[in-house]
């Protein structure tokens, strides 16, 4: 290139095969450019966006790939970009990936002048966000293209190139509309919303999506040659916002759950308007999972677990056997009392006094229950019959296949994120038998690779203490200045955790960072669990190493627990509590994740 005149030779090379072409000087915006005989005077554009395309495209489909991962290659320049965005040294591309209901992102490293090549696997043609923190735009990729970007802060220019990115263009210059009625807006108080609510709230979404697609309407006949795949993405962008804010409604309600009416309303305003590739629009996802929760939840029953099915299951010895064979009947009969008593009042006493004379069955019986193994067990059938009713339910509702395997993986996954822990042999074929899906296979394996791979983790289990102490202890305070005797002389953080608390359990993914940075403070780390089983308790100790020569951990029986949460007014989870080192309880808003806050803090009460 002559730096002077700005003319460029460019030799392209394939194989064997050369091309030259010659680019000549910018007069008044034209410049003459050669490719072997062929020359062509061209028009620079100079526009911050491509101008309006000077046709039509008719087309109105998107590839699809029926959902087989594809990838799909990004190359860019992010141009002239101000000092303060440089050390931001990567390109990020986020997307959610539908079978997991979990956002994924892909980076790419820019090199000195800001270029980068970013290769993305998709499902199929997706809504992705790029580059949320310098770039910021939404667009749509479609699998085994590739695009080229220039993101030019100097000259203010976005322009996507490539043999099919008229779209993107498109999208860049016109961004959909975003807009969406939220059902918190304009609702007093943290409390239930009534049913006139949630109909003027049906009344106004449908009162924004008639204008919204009026004035979409008008935009394209504004500017007649907008693709009309531009005006199907957008429309459909626009629906699944209003969605995706509609399936949220259901948490202002009773039982979290919709009206009939409301169902009906979501089921014919947007469930039945959704067409594939279901990945079109992030959104769509979200509602997803708000608008089947909601009908399966309307339309079923209670899971019942009879545990007398499993005794062969989880008994290890013929003399176990007997005791709950023995307590199944129990059981059965004991039941019949009881519903036989003509008050409810009678029915409290006589389960009272029942239980009171059969405490010796009862505490045998819970031994064997409450082993992690058994626990697992039933867990793990308790898991594959909810799935069993939920394929059944959905199938006679006339689900989209795909949306129904979708649907059944994510419960598997959840199960797996809930519980941190794996699925027996039999449960785990079951469940990949139902779902049928090579793809929801590999991600279920996968992830009970994982939490087997926990399981047989060594760890030094002298972090777990036993309640056996605090044994007749029932009253909050005395059971936590049990608990904090041995640490006198140390200041105490406490954290109360489950491990059902996705957020809880966030936080204790960063317990190295913690533990390292206030390595010089003499603190213990106290950890009490709240409603966690055994096995998983022990798990997400070793998962995020949660351990050391100053962490304890404790999971106390249910009441003992729920007496210390009372005591400290505690509602939600995680809650930290900090401890001077004579075991009182320090008036102080704690959060371990801004560890430059919390050593200030120590600092202070040192």
């Amino acid at each position: 290139m002559n730096q002077k005149t700005g003319e460029a030779d460019i030799v392209m090379q394939n194989g064997n095969d050369i091309v030259k072409v010659s680019i000549g000087k910018n007069k008044k915006g034209i410049r003459t450019v050669q490719m072997g005989n062929q020359k062509e005077e061209l028009a620079m554009i100079t526009s911050r966006y491509m101008p309006d395309y000077p046709t039509k495209d008719m087309r109105t489909d998107f590839v699809d790939t029926d959902y087989k991962t594809d990838t799909v290659t990004l190359i860019g320049w992010i141009k002239d970009m101000p000092d303060f965005m440089k050390p931001q040294n990567t390109f990020g591309i986020c997307h959610g990936n539908i079978y997991t209901d979990n956002e994924e992102t892909v980076n790419a490293d820019l090199d000195e002048k800001g270029r980068f090549m970013i290769k993305i696997p998709l499902l199929n043609s997706s809504e992705l966000l790029c580059d949320w923190n310098r770039c910021n735009f939404n667009t749509m990729l479609e699998p085994g293209k590739t695009y080229f970007l220039l993101y030019d802060y100097k000259e203010g220019r976005r322009y996507f190139m490539g043999d099919d990115c008229r779209l993107q263009n498109e999208l860049i210059k016109y961004p959909p509309c975003w807009d969406s009625n939220n059902f918190y807006t304009g609702l007093e108080g943290a409390g239930h919303a009534s049913d006139e609510e949630l109909e003027q709230y049906m009344t106004s979404v449908d009162s924004l999506l008639k204008v919204q697609t009026a004035q979409l309407d008008a935009f394209c006949e504004h500017h007649p040659t907008l693709s009309s795949r531009y005006r199907i993405f957008s429309k459909g962008n626009m629906l699944t916002n209003h969605a995706h804010s509609f399936g949220q409604a259901r948490f202002r309600m009773r039982n979290f759950m919709l009206t009939d009416n409301a169902r009906r309303y979501a089921h014919d305003t947007f469930w039945t308007k959704f067409e594939h590739p279901y990945t079109l629009h992030s959104s769509l996802s979200y509602f997803m999972r708000d608008y089947l929760v909601d009908v399966l939840r309307a339309h079923s029953k209670p899971t019942s677990l009879l545990i007398a099915d499993y005794i062969n299951d989880i008994t290890s010895s013929d003399e176990e056997q007997a005791l709950l064979t023995r307590w199944s009947k129990w059981i059965n009969e004991t039941n019949a009392k009881i519903n036989a008593a003509p008050t409810n009042e009678e029915k409290k006493k006589l389960a009272e006094k029942i239980n009171a004379d059969n405490a010796a069955l009862i505490s045998d019986i819970s031994q064997i229950l409450n082993r992690p193994k058994v626990q697992k067990f039933l867990h793990s059938m308790y898991t594959l019959l909810e799935m069993e009713k939920e394929s059944y339910l959905l199938d006679s509702m006339g689900i989209d296949p795909f949306i129904k395997n979708v649907w059944l993986t994510q419960t598997v996954l959840n199960t797996f994120e809930h519980d941190h822990s794996s699925l027996t042999p039999t449960v785990l074929d079951s469940m990949t038998a139902i779902i049928n899906n090579p793809y929801s296979t590999a991600l279920i394996e996968e992830a009970n690779k994982h939490y087997l791979a926990i399981e047989n983790r060594e760890f030094d289990k002298q972090v777990l203490k036993s309640a056996d102490h605090l044994a007749g202890i029932t009253e909050g305070e005395a059971l936590l200045k049990k608990i904090l005797e041995p640490y006198k002389g140390k200041m105490v953080l406490l954290d109360i955790w489950g491990t059902w608390c996705s957020p809880c359990k966030e936080r204790l993914s960063h317990s190295g960072e913690e533990y390292a940075r206030l390595k010089d403070h003499n603190i213990q780390y106290l950890y009490l669990a709240n409603h966690s089983p055994q096995g998983s308790w022990e798990n997400v100790i070793k998962e995020y190493q949660v351990y050391g020569p100053n962490v304890a951990h404790y999971n106390l029986p249910d009441e003992q627990q729920k007496a210390i949460e009372s005591y400290l007014n505690v509602h939600t989870w995680p809650t930290y509590k900090l401890f001077n080192q004579n075991g009182e309880l320090l008036d102080a808003d704690i959060d371990p994740i801004d560890l430059d806050e919390l050593e200030q803090q120590i600092y202070q009460m040192r």
